[in-house]
């Protein structure tokens, strides 16, 4: 999506990853075309978030991760759902502020464009409708 804005012209791009470990060139394939990349389900322990940080040289991180609490609580078996990401190109980062962050969605101010990367809860769970709810307020 190219999006023009009191002369502001850039490029964006939204992916679920389900996965970054699977989808890591990918991800570099999006940071090398597009100056802003929202991401979804990187699934990254707080250990290895870094990771998305080496991607390129060239970007600014905004990260969150919901395995941060999953890791803490011992041993853990699957994949819990959440984890954003944001890549800003790094001529955008003086530009760019974190207006708010959460384990399902980033929000950056750039300039007077609001930007927001969400990752909406499904019916899958059985707090979905608390889940989709809390994501909206």
């Amino acid at each position: 999506m190219a999006v023009n804005s009191h002369n502001l012209r850039l490029k964006l791009v939204s992916n679920n990853l389900h996965g970054l470990n699977q989808r890591h060139s990918y991800a570099e394939h999006l940071c090398q075309n597009y100056d802003i990349v929202f991401l979804q389900e990187h699934w990254l322990s707080p250990s290895d978030l870094g990771q998305l940080v080496k991607i390129s040289s060239k970007i600014i991180c905004y990260l969150t991760s919901v395995m941060t609490l999953a890791v803490s609580r011992g041993c853990f078996r699957g994949r819990p759902f959440g984890d954003v990401a944001c890549l800003v190109r790094d001529h955008f980062a003086t530009r760019v502020q974190l207006a708010k962050s959460a384990s399902r969605h980033i929000i950056l101010l750039l300039d007077s464009l609001l930007l927001i990367n969400v990752y909406m809860p499904c019916s899958s769970s059985d707090s979905w409708v608390d889940d989709y709810l809390d994501c909206l307020a």
